[in-house]
């Protein structure tokens, strides 16, 4: 029977995943000067959510299981929605140009925010360097920037940049979370082979120092 919480398969997906933000952000930051780059943005956003929104609904009507009938036909119901909220996003591009920029800006803020609690708890078990931290402090205040001083639609190309770099720093600090997270895993594994070696290792008898009953 497979273990569905493998940690090579999510270590992989980790990696995969942290690959994608990678890339992304790197087109982000050298297609920023682009005029229409706000547009692709949010007709690519229309993209990602129409198509897991198509493959659920297709999965729906072609594989039936008397178990997962109700649960899949309720998971219709938000597959429809994000269906029709990016085809409205493909469509209307120009009505969420104002508020991409302040969704831009929470998002990373959010992100920040979440490695530096993820980093503190993972001190617990782990060794983390002071200057792991360096990452998301700065994807903060990434997003306070944007918010602040950049979320106007003329600052599209400085909005579009700082997301950019902060989903370059988001994918560094993913990185130095698995290393450090991994490290302590191998660690663990290791403390607990040398404890069960221990327990299993025959006990030697110093026989010099055994009390001898006297005889009689």
């Amino acid at each position: 029977m497979e273990n569905k919480n493998n940690p090579e398969k999510k270590s992989k997906l980790v990696l995969i995943v942290n690959v994608a933000v990678l890339v992304a952000g790197l087109c982000l930051v050298f297609f920023h000067g682009n005029e229409n780059v706000m547009k692709v943005i949010i007709v690519l956003l229309g993209v990602c959510i129409i198509i897991p929104s198509l493959v659920y609904m297709g999965m729906v009507l072609t594989k039936r299981s008397e178990e997962n009938d109700t649960v899949r036909n309720i998971g219709i119901v938000p597959a429809a929605g994000g269906l029709c909220f990016g085809i409205v996003l493909m469509l209307k591009n120009e009505m969420f140009l104002k508020t991409l920029g302040i969704i831009f800006g929470l998002l990373i803020i959010a992100l920040g925010v979440f490695h530096t609690v993820y980093m503190i708890m993972m001190s617990k078990r782990a060794r983390v360097e002071m200057w792991y931290y360096i990452f998301p402090v700065l994807m903060m205040i990434g997003g306070l920037l944007i918010l602040v001083a950049f979320r106007a639609p003329e600052h599209a190309k400085m909005v579009v940049l700082i997301t950019g770099l902060s989903m370059i720093l988001f994918s560094f600090t993913t990185l130095l979370e698995y290393l450090a997270d991994r490290k302590a895993v191998k660690t663990a594994a290791n403390m607990a082979a040398a404890a069960n070696a221990a327990q299993k290792s025959p006990k030697v008898i110093d026989v010099e120092s055994a009390v001898v009953p006297p005889t009689e």
